[in-house]
C-alpha cells in the first residue's frame, strides 16, 4: 500500500463530482485534507488472504483479474505507448522549434519594420524633413515625383539622393 501524490490524485479524481482542484487540499469542508492510499497487486493479494467472506473472496477474485488484464494490456501495447510517447515529443520539439521561428520573424519585424505613413502636426517640420530625406536615400534606381509646387528646397532634399539613382520630376507651368 502506497500515498498517491497530489499530481496522481489529480490525474484520476474526476472532473465533476469533485471540488475544484484549488480546493482540493485547501482544508475547507469537504475537502481532503490528505492524499489517499492505494494497494499494489500484491497488497490486494495480501488483503485477500486476510478478509474472510464471500464478498470479499468474489471482490478480491476480481480486483486479481482486473490487474492480470491490466498487465496484458500493458504488454500487448507497449509499442503502441512507447510510439504515442514519441509522436508527443516530436509534437513539443517541432512546437519549440515553431515557437523560436515566430520569435525570430516577429522580432525581425519589430527592429525593422518602420510605417511608411506619417501623421505629422504643425510645428514638426523637422520630423517630415527627416522622413522624406530617408526615403530618398532608401531609393535604389529611380525616384518620380509629381507635385504641383516644386521649390529650390525640394531639389535640395532629392539632391540628397543616392549616386546611380534617376529623378524624374513632374510638375505643371504656372501662368500668370
Amino acid at each position: 500500500m502506497f500515498q498517491l501524490t497530489k499530481e496522481e490524485v489529480m490525474m484520476v479524481k474526476s472532473q465533476f463530482a469533485t471540488s475544484p482542484d484549488s480546493d482540493f487540499y485547501s482544508g475547507q469542508e469537504g475537502g481532503r485534507r490528505k492524499p489517499p492510499y492505494a494497494f499494489t497487486e500484491q497488497g490486494i493479494y495480501m488483503l485477500a488472504t486476510v478478509l474472510k467472506g464471500e464478498v470479499a473472496e468474489k471482490q478480491s477474485i476480481f480486483i486479481m483479474r482486473v490487474f492480470r488484464e491490466m498487465r496484458r494490456f500493458i504488454a500487448n501495447n507497449a509499442l503502441l505507448f512507447e510510439k504515442v510517447s514519441d509522436i508527443e515529443l516530436k509534437q513539443l520539439q517541432y512546437q519549440k522549434s515553431t515557437d523560436e521561428r515566430f520569435d525570430k520573424v516577429f522580432q525581425y519585424i519589430e527592429n525593422h519594420a518602420e510605417s511608411e505613413q506619417k501623421i505629422f502636426f504643425d510645428g514638426q517640420i523637422y520630423d517630415a524633413f527627416s522622413l522624406i530625406t530617408s526615403i530618398i536615400q532608401k531609393a535604389q534606381r529611380e525616384i518620380i515625383l509629381i507635385d504641383g509646387y516644386v521649390d529650390v528646397g525640394t531639389l535640395n532634399i532629392l539632391a540628397k539622393k543616392n549616386t546611380g539613382v534617376d529623378v524624374k520630376v513632374y510638375t505643371y507651368a504656372m501662368q500668370d
